[in-house]
Order: C-alpha cells, then structure tokens, then sequence
C-alpha cells in the first residue's frame, strides 16, 4: 500500500516532467528549420527578435506587416532575446517551448475544472492533443490550430485557464488571466471572456461584490494599459480605405477573412464544417452520458460554445455581406475556434476513460478517434463519429443504467447531425469533401502514427492500466510534432537554402540601402538575413503591407507596383467577383509572374530607374534563360540581375 501511494502521489511530477518534453519535441521540430523558414517565408520568431525597422538605410523598403506582431508582449520577448544575442533558433525554441507548456497548463486546468472525478491523467492527455494534434482544427476560419511560433497559443492557454478558473469561483484569478490574454491578443480574450462571463452568471448569487469589482478591475486595467501602450497607433477600422475595395483585396489575399467564399461550407468542407460536425457531436455525446454532477458545468459549458458558434455564424454572414472593414478585420467567425477548444478539453478525458474502460466495441472505436487526431490535420472524420454514435446507442445501456429519454434524443439528435451535414452538402453538388475525408480517413489508418497510439491505447484497455494510454498520448504527440516541420521535405529544404545564400549575398556584397526585387510571387521572406529593402511582393502590395494598420498610402502604392506587372485595379475587382477563390488567386498570380519573367534588359533598366530597384532575383523554375543579362550571383535555383544604367 506504502508504494502505490509512493506512486499515485508522483503522478502529477511524472505527468508534469511528460508535458515538458512532449513541449521540448514541439519546440525542436517546429523551429529546427526556423532559419530556413524565415529566409524563405518570413513572419516567424526571428522577425520579432531582430525586426527589419532595426537596420541601417531601409527607407526603400516596402513594408511586409511583420512589424505588427510586436504589438504582443510576447513579440516584446522575442525582441529582448534578440537585443541578449541569442541565436535565432535558441531564441524561437525557448519561447515555443514555453508556448506549447502555456497551452498545455491552460489546457489542463480546463480539462480537470470540466472533469473533476475523472482520473488526473486523462486532463494530462486532454491538454496534450489541444496542443500536439488537429483535434481542434476545424474553425469557420482556418485557422489550422495549433500553429507554433506565433503569439496564439499563449492567448488561448490564458483563455482556457481563465474560463476554469471561473468555474472554481477564483474570479480574480479568471480576471487576471483575461488581463494577460490581452496582452497577447485582444480579440481573442474578448471571446474567452464570453464562457467565462456565461460561467459566472450561471452563479451569480454566490459571489460578492467586491469580486466583481477586483477581478474587473484586473481584466480591465492590464488590457486597457496595454491597448496604450502598444495600440495608439493602430487603426483597426479601414480609415481612408474604401470598403469595397478593401473586401476585393481581403476576398483574393485572405485564408481566413472570408470563409463562405473560401469554400469551407462547400468544397472545402472537410477542413472545417465535417469536422466541426463530428467534434460538437462527440461533446453533446460525452454530456449526455456524463453522471448527473457534471450537469451544472456541462450546462454552462455548452451554453458558451451555443453562444461562441452563434458568434462565429455572424462573423460568417457579415464577411460575406458587409464592407465594413472593421466588421472584416473583427474576424468573429474566429469564435468557433475557442468552441472547439471547449469542446475537446471537455470531451477528451471522457472519451478516454470509455476507451479504457468501456464495452470493447466501443472502447476499439474510441481509442481509434483519438489515435487518428494525430495523423489528420481537420479534426475528427464525421464517417467516424457516426459509426461510433450508432455503437454507443446500441450499448447504451451498458454504460448508463438510468439513461433519461432527453439524453438519448441528445445522442440520436447528435447522430442525425452527422449523417444530415453530409447530405445537406451532397444534395448542394458538394459531395466530394465527405468522400475526400473518409478516403484520407481510411489512408491514416496504415501510418505509423495512428497505428502506435491505438495499439497502446487497446493495450492500456487489456491491462486496466494508464500507463499505456498515457505512452498513447506522448507518442501520437511526439510523431504529431515530426509533421509539424514547416520545412522539412529535401526539397523544399534545398529550395530555401539557395534563397537564404541569395540574401546572404546580398548582405555580403552589396551596399546598404540597395533595393532588391524578389520574384513578386514569393511570400515575406527576404528582410531579416538580407538587411536589405525588399520592393515587395504581390501579397506586400495587396495585403500584409497594409492590413493591420489600414494605412491608405501603402496601400496606394502597393496598388500602383502591382500595376507595374500588368495586374490593374480592374483585374483584381474582377477576379475577386467572378471568380472563384482558387483560381482567382491563381490566375493573379501567373499574371505577375508571366510579366515579372518576361520582363528584357531594357525593361529591367527602365523599372530600376523609375522606382530604385538596385537587383533583381528571379526564380529559375520560373526563368531558367537568364543569358544577356549581368548575372552578379546565381545557385540551383535563382539568378541575381543587375540592371544596366
């Protein structure tokens, strides 16, 4: 007995010691290749360590909006270790490290408030797959949770933590971790407010006064010091912008901003509305065979996610109707994104313990959700969920003596959703996505990531064990992280390797202040090896240059340098109105790049005259017969020009 109470009271170290290594994993394979992923593609951790406004002679530099980031106290951090002159990599990996271990805290806290009598391992293992796992991935938005190197994660493991510490009546602790969440990302916060303010009204009779009073003062006083500090240059709203104009720029350059017209309600409704389905389903499922104690929070938890994704659906309508820029920038239909947060940390530990110990049907279909969360990229297969649901009704009774007649029409309501979503989209001319994500459900079930997480949680069923189910847990997180790389595949590793010794040329060989020309289809990678003015990019010019502080000269200009490329205000109205996204965007594109490519010595010589440009860069995939011009540099995979004078 001495032993196993040795054991049980070291569960919380060894759970606490697992969490910083699944974090250390994440660290290590998301910025192992940060070096890289900034030359190529810029708005990583090593823009906020070592912003391009910090270099000598960048007058002639068209600005790219990574600046923005540093209105975060956590682009503040970056910046400290970048004036401490710490590597980049160390920098980004220390600060992800501390990332993933917010989001996992956060995570937990909510999962235990939500589950109070259910063993401490199965909140571990929640918090886990909020952070190591698409299981949450299936926002109206796009948002493709959880994403590392950004300031996102710190805003949603304060939220989440707040939220449960609104459940345990420690108001002025819930009201302190909205004050820092704001900190991060106000917009964000403003929705984790809504579930904890739902928390507490749901009690309201049982607080006093003055902790009302404390933990307002504390959500309100942070964020409202630190919107002084960091915002009063920030326009949030269009400004001199015209409304039309902006929505046509934010329909063609936004993956977000605009969900009906992306197509997540039509043929890309696999990476958001199939899932979205199945995870509120699998929630309403785990509430309704929940014991009859867990009714009040699971109450005031769903009537937060009911109100976040009402939320959402009116950022949906007002993105697809309004041109009203701030309404645009507002993004509501972001919300759902916490919903599903909720949803997870609370349907997570339940969904375990049924795998642990549940009938073996549905103990085998369980473990086998969870083990496909770390090998699919949008959430839970919808196929999956009805099969599951269908199993669950038919041994319902198995697993709740005294099921009422409500809670089985919540499970046969739940079910109807999920085969009627399908349908709904079938009957619309969208079958393909319901097909599309079971033929890529069916494919994960033969990858080493699914297949060793499910095996140990079958395993962990037959021995009445954790031991196995937590392994589950750190080894579908540890191979989740693997595919985490946003560089990882040779070539693309090749690929950016020849576009950082571009920019490292460039820093070695040129004179500061020189302007380059990238070719104008390349992302925002360019500045921070280079310390070199970019002339900009198609999406500089029409979208990230400009958007977050709404400022109409940039804008203007940005609009008159893709002109110079043969890409008009018309055609960019036209595109974003007559076609649809994909190959509006597409066809932008290959306009630029056709133009850009075919451009002589006489054309180079005339655009450098007229707007200062010192080089150009062309992409030889794009432009392999380079000859006639003055090549200064060259590798594998582009040619620096200079133009004649």
């Amino acid at each position: 007995m001495k032993s196993l109470k040795s054991i049980s009271s070291s569960t919380p170290v060894i759970l606490s010691v697992l969490g910083f290594l699944v974090a250390v994993a994440i660290a290590w394979f998301t910025q192992r290749n940060v070096v890289l992923y900034t030359a190529l593609n810029g708005y990583t951790p090593v823009g906020m360590m070592h912003s391009v406004t910090d270099f000598a002679d960048f007058g002639g530099n068209f600005p790219n909006g990574e600046a923005e980031m540093m209105k975060s106290l956590i682009g503040h951090v970056y910046e400290m270790l970048g004036q401490a002159g710490i590597s980049d990599f160390a920098g980004a990996f220390l600060v992800v490290v501390a990332e993933a271990l917010t989001l996992f805290a956060g995570g937990f806290y909510f999962a235990r408030r939500t589950n109070p009598d259910l063993p401490l391992w199965t909140a571990f293992a929640a918090a886990i797959l909020l952070g190591a796992s698409g299981i949450a991935s299936a926002d109206f938005g796009r948002w493709g949770h959880p994403v590392y190197g950004s300031v996102y994660n710190f805003a949603f493991g304060l939220g989440l933590a707040a939220v449960a510490a609104a459940l345990g009546r420690r108001l002025w602790l819930s009201g302190l971790l909205l004050g820092l969440a704001a900190t991060i990302h106000p917009i964000i916060t403003l929705f984790f407010a809504i579930p904890a303010g739902i928390v507490v009204l749901g009690r309201l009779r049982s607080y006093h006064p003055a902790q009302f009073v404390v933990s307002a003062l504390l959500a309100t006083g942070l964020a409202g010091a630190w919107f002084l500090f960091a915002y009063k240059d920030t326009n949030i709203s269009g400004g001199a912008i015209d409304g039309q104009l902006f929505v046509t720029l934010t329909r063609l350059m936004s993956s977000h901003w605009h969900p009906v017209y992306i197509g997540v309600f039509g043929e890309r409704a696999w990476e958001s509305i199939l899932p979205a389905s199945a995870l509120g389903a699998l929630c309403a499922v785990m509430m309704a065979i929940a014991p009859a104690n867990n009714l009040p929070v699971d109450r005031s938890i769903a009537t937060a996610i009911f109100v976040l994704l009402l939320t959402s659906l009116i950022g949906v309508y007002l993105s697809d109707t309004s041109q009203n820029p701030f309404l645009v920038k507002l993004a509501l239909q972001r919300a759902s994104l916490i919903a599903f947060l909720m949803a997870a940390g609370l349907s997570i530990p339940r969904l375990l313990v049924l795998a642990s110990k549940g009938p073996i049907g549905l103990s085998i279909f369980a473990a086998a959700l969870i083990a496909l969360t770390f090998v699919r990229s949008h959430g839970l297969p919808i196929g999956g969920l009805i099969l599951f649901i269908s199993l669950l009704l038919l041994q319902s009774r198995r697993l709740v003596t005294d099921l009422s007649e409500m809670r089985r029409r919540i499970i046969w309501l739940s079910l109807s959703s999920c085969v009627a979503v399908p349908l709904i989209l079938s009957v619309n001319g969208h079958f393909q996505p319901f097909a599309f994500d079971s033929l890529l459900t069916l494919g994960t079930l033969a990858t080493i990531g699914f297949i060793l997480p499910f095996v140990l949680l079958i395993l962990g069923r037959i021995s009445g064990s954790p031991v196995p189910a937590i392994a589950a847990i750190c080894v579908g997180a540890l191979l989740w992280s693997k595919t985490a790389d946003p560089v990882k595949k040779p070539a693309d590793i090749a690929f950016a390797g020849d576009f950082l010794d571009v920019q490292l040329w460039a820093r070695n060989h040129t004179e500061p202040g020189s302007v380059f020309m990238v070719e104008p289809t390349m992302s925002y990678g360019w500045r921070q090896y280079s310390q070199r003015p970019s002339f900009g990019t198609m999406r500089e010019w029409l979208y990230a240059g400009w958007i977050y502080k709404s400022d109409r000269a940039v804008l203007t200009e940005g609009l008159r340098r893709a002109a110079l490329l043969g890409v008009s205000q018309e055609d960019l109205q036209k595109n974003a109105w007559t076609m649809e996204r994909a190959p509006a965007y597409l066809s932008l594109t290959t306009k630029l790049r056709s133009t850009y490519n075919n451009f002589d010595g006489k054309a180079l010589a005339q655009l450098s005259r007229e707007n200062g440009i010192a080089y150009f860069v062309f992409n030889r995939s794009f432009r392999s017969e380079v000859s006639g011009l003055d090549i200064v540099y060259e590798n594998e995979s582009f040619a620096v020009v200079r133009p004649a004078l």
